[in-house]
């Protein structure tokens, strides 16, 4: 098993490494989903179970034995390991993908205009404001975000498009965007701080700029040698 997200939990994190936390959803939610898949009416129940389950844990682990974990000094860990988003993330995407195969006129309101407007207004305010949830802020994020996705992957009459050359080569390149970018934030702003440069556009943008340059090069002289490799699997 691949456990970055277990060790994330409870080991100090390794520089520029820590993102990897996802992969090991990933993998973890790649290893049950065919079998889940294999139950056919019943997998949607079981992920509505699963939810259920647990968000009950959550609140039970945070309120009634609060007080406990804090005074065992183990309160950051276990609330390190709740709260990556993965498992209510994958869950929620996992109910949609469920209705969008299987009862796909059951989720069509959520592909009217008004639907997308009010969840990208609700999305955009909550952002700005940077407000969170407390316990289950992941769940209402993942939920917001899961609409969005089955628009722009599945509704011809979506209020935005992203369908474009720049953004099909950059979807290609993403795998480096996510494990590069942090050793050209920290290379932008050492780079910055040596110069006694502070402006945070600057830093925004280089940092961008370079984590495209990295992601490209990876792309094109190591990743795609891996990608030809699945033909043949």
């Amino acid at each position: 098993f691949f456990l970055p997200n277990l060790a994330l939990g409870i080991f100090p994190p390794i520089p520029y490494a820590s993102q990897s936390w996802s992969i090991g959803y990933e993998e973890q939610f790649y290893f049950f989903w065919p079998w889940l898949v294999k139950l056919k009416n019943k997998a949607v129940n079981f992920l509505y179970v699963f939810l259920i389950i647990y968000i009950l844990s959550k609140l039970l682990v945070f309120t009634v034995f609060k007080d406990i974990l804090i005074e065992k000094n183990l309160f950051i860990k276990i609330q390190l390991l709740f709260d990556f988003p993965g498992f209510e993330s994958i869950t929620i995407g996992g109910i949609l993908a469920y209705f969008a195969v299987n009862k796909p006129f059951s989720i069509t309101f959520l592909f009217r205009k008004d639907t997308q407007v009010f969840t990208y207004l609700t999305l955009g305010f909550l952002m700005l404001l940077g407000i969170k949830l407390p316990l289950f802020n992941n769940l209402l994020y993942a939920s917001l975000f899961a609409i969005i996705i089955a628009n722009l992957a599945l509704n011809k009459n979506n209020i935005l498009n992203l369908e474009n050359k720049f953004f099909d080569y950059t979807g290609k390149v993403s795998y480096g965007f996510y494990m590069y970018h942090s050793i050209a934030i920290v290379f932008v702003l050492k780079t910055l701080l040596y110069f006694k440069i502070e402006n945070i556009f600057l830093e925004y943008l280089l940092s961008t700029i370079l984590t495209l340059i990295l992601s490209i090069i990876s792309f094109e002289f190591y990743e795609k040698y891996f990608i030809k490799m699945k033909i043949k699997f």
